[in-house]
């Protein structure tokens, strides 16, 4: 009986924390060690000194003792976790640790992604929302648009770059925004609303692919899938020099952006489209940090039609502070048009 207290006293001082002892129970499935031959002291002993060991099974007639990797939580019924065993032993001598919850990518700024495409890719169906996207400075939550648009090829991961209102000068063709690092608004940058914004992944993604805007009149948004052909280029790369990047895209596309647009369509030679579009004689003229601008006689003077984004111009009656739309002189093919949309850019 002496030895008996000696033990328990011993047992008290090298596991204050046991929250259990069974006779003739077994605590089975989580077995993460085998010890044979030993006495109950040294499979207690043992077990203490292995920090990932919980509880243990010990049986007396054969001196095993089985090392677990867990046991009994507070709220578990100790009957239906522990079976009878005659001969064993159930010892637990650490709480069962709480289980630490590792976030999904792009869910808390410890596990930010590269892209929205990323989350699609490796989170696979995940909805339309905010997510940490993480830059060389920071990590900060950006709309990711994962359902597919059917305009921009019917795939989602498409990376919110930029929210422009055509109404405000914010983003107009001669703003420092489209050629610098800074930031604007990021904070609106979470999600589709009326507000402009521009959003780090501007100029941290890189290798971008294509672009999917969408100019939105009267509550209704239509989109258009622009190919990028600069290998291993932010957007923001697209702008620095201002040089001029003539992109192919079918006259209609262009259109399809706002209903009933207007532009100067007569012959190809009476238009020029793409990046950093900014022909004529006149700083005056139509210009378009990623559009399409129209010529009133082919390829001559300035051009006084345009439909596109970061637009200026105020030739032919032109409103220069129309930054994202449409806006067309009186003899434009579909004649005097002045429009001003609410503005999305997406990479990808």
């Amino acid at each position: 009986m002496f030895l008996v207290a000696i033990f328990f006293l011993f047992l008290y001082k090298i596991a204050p924390s046991a929250s259990t002892t069974h006779e003739d129970g077994y605590f089975p499935g989580h077995v993460e060690e085998i010890i044979f031959n030993v006495d109950w002291m040294t499979c207690l002993t043992a077990c203490h000194d292995k920090p990932t060991c919980i509880s243990y099974n010990y049986c007396k007639e054969n001196m095993t003792c089985e090392m677990n990797s867990n046991g009994i939580k507070p709220e578990q019924c100790k009957s239906k976790s522990v079976i009878y065993l005659r001969g064993w032993i159930f010892h637990q001598i650490r709480p069962v640790p709480e289980e630490i919850h590792v976030p999904e990518l792009g869910d808390d700024p410890s596990r930010p992604a590269k892209s929205c495409k990323q989350i699609l890719t490796e989170r696979g169906n995940v909805g339309n929302s905010a997510y940490y996207i993480g830059t060389e400075s920071e990590n900060s939550l950006v709309y990711c648009q994962m359902e597919s648009i059917a305009e921009c090829g019917g795939e989602g991961g498409w990376t919110l770059a930029m929210k422009i209102n055509g109404s405000k000068g914010t983003f107009s063709f001669n703003s420092p925004l489209w050629t610098n690092k800074d930031v604007y608004n990021p904070e609106e940058a979470k999600d589709l609303s009326d507000t402009e914004a521009k959003s780090a992944a501007f100029s941290a993604l890189l290798n971008v692919e294509s672009l999917c805007v969408g100019m939105k009149v009267n509550g209704h948004i239509k989109w258009l899938k622009i190919p990028i052909t600069k290998n291993g280029a932010s957007v923001q790369g697209i702008f620095i020099g201002d040089t001029y990047e003539n992109i192919n895209i079918d006259l209609s596309k262009w259109k399809s952006l706002i209903s009933e647009s207007s532009i100067h369509d007569g012959n190809v030679c009476s238009r020029s489209e793409g990046f950093n579009v900014r022909p004529g004689s006149s700083a005056n003229g139509a210009k378009a940090r990623i559009g399409l601008v129209g010529f009133k006689t082919c390829g001559s003077g300035d051009p006084v039609s345009r439909i596109g984004f970061g637009t200026e111009g105020g030739s032919g009656g032109m409103d220069s502070n129309n930054t994202c739309g449409n806006e067309a002189t009186a003899v434009a093919v579909n004649g005097f048009k002045s429009i001003k949309a609410f503005c999305y850019i997406l990479i990808k």
